[in-house]
């Protein structure tokens, strides 16, 4: 991962705010996480949509929407196709995934004495969203980077960046995203 964003990382991160904004902020205060960082995972996993084929999909048919709820993990879930692509109860669900990742990773510091600093233990969690929360804690238990088990080994780290922009971007937050990824799918793409 870069350690600066490119021009299109900056397009997609602002596009992302303009349609799914408000959502993110609404979501984020309901599970206590910040909207940037709803914004960056959604950024790191779909760049807002933009990279899913027609039918919503990711990771060879295994990610669903915007968040990429896996459904090998979540079956029940992903198993009603137009539901767990909805962006709504799309981003909820990363939400509930986020919400259970948090305790476990808390639960596990604990249990093992690992001490760790507020971004140690936020980046835990976007890495544990990516590669597991037993590996996520593992990982700093052992001295290792957290994203040492995660894809590109960089995940956390990519979703601060993205979060870090997406903070500090002036364009509005909105709510456009609540119609099936507007603005995000190229124009002739049916999802």
């Amino acid at each position: 991962m870069p350690k600066t964003l490119t021009e299109h990382d900056k397009s997609c991160l602002s596009r992302i705010k303009t349609n799914f904004g408000q959502l993110f902020r609404q979501a984020g205060e309901l599970y206590d996480f910040r909207p940037a960082i709803l914004g960056g995972i959604c950024m790191r996993e779909s760049k807002g949509g933009e990279i899913l084929d027609k039918n919503g999909l990711g990771d060879k048919g295994h990610g669903h929407g915007l968040f990429q709820i896996d459904d090998r993990s979540f079956p029940k879930f992903c198993a009603d196709h137009a539901r767990c692509l909805n962006p709504i109860t799309n981003l909820l669900m990363a939400c509930r995934v986020l919400r259970d990742i948090r305790s476990q990773v808390l639960r596990e510091c604990v249990q093992f004495k690992v001490d760790y600093t507020p971004l140690q233990f936020e980046r835990m969690i976007l890495a544990g969203y990516n590669g597991g929360a037993d590996h996520a804690v593992h990982a700093l238990r052992w001295g290792e980077d957290q994203d040492t088990y995660t894809t590109g080994k960089d995940y956390s780290a990519a979703v601060e960046l993205f979060a870090e922009f997406y903070e500090s971007d002036p364009t509005p937050e909105g709510d456009e995203g609540t119609n099936q990824y507007a603005n995000s799918r190229k124009e002739g793409d049916k999802v």
